[in-house]
């Protein structure tokens, strides 16, 4: 476990510290994580699509929309 811990952080190191380096990035991402988990919900619950493929379809959309509405909140704000 230890050693895949390790691994994780050897391989996402840059990832994991690019907030230090770009302001533009926030520390916590809770609320854009929350959007896309119910975004994600929704894909269980969307039989108007039609089918699985669809829902996943419909799903990116949305995620599409929620990050582009962050962006411009985030933008207004600063």
């Amino acid at each position: 476990m230890l050693a895949a811990a390790i691994g994780y952080y050897q391989r996402h190191e840059a990832a994991l510290f690019r907030f230090i380096d770009d302001t533009c990035v926030p520390i916590d991402t809770s609320p854009t994580e929350r959007v896309f988990q119910n975004v994600a919900k929704l894909r269980l619950d969307m039989p108007c699509t039609g089918s699985t493929e669809g829902a996943h379809r419909a799903c990116v959309l949305l995620g599409i929309v929620a990050s582009s509405r962050a962006q411009r909140r985030s933008r207004s704000a600063g």
